[in-house]
Formats: C-alpha cells, sequence, structure tokens
C-alpha cells in the first residue's frame, strides 16, 4: 500500500512521494524532486 501522493507548494508542484501508514499517521517518502521554477 504505497499511493503516490503530489507535493504542493503555493500551487507549484515541487514532488513526488509515497504515502506510507504509520500507526495513526501518515508520513510522506519523498521519491522525485522538481526543483525547475518551470514545473507546473
Amino acid at each position: 500500500f504505497a499511493p503516490e501522493v503530489t507535493i504542493r507548494v503555493n500551487d507549484r508542484i515541487i514532488g513526488q512521494g509515497e504515502l506510507i501508514a504509520c500507526g495513526n499517521e501518515f508520513m510522506v517518502r519523498i521519491t522525485r524532486w522538481y526543483l525547475s521554477k518551470n514545473t507546473a
């Protein structure tokens, strides 16, 4: 169970990761960074 999630800051996509259930909490393990400022 590791659905892909998109990490957004200020409506800009900055990366992707996997959502990991950890007891009652969820963590995101980042697998891919999009560091270009032109990424929409």
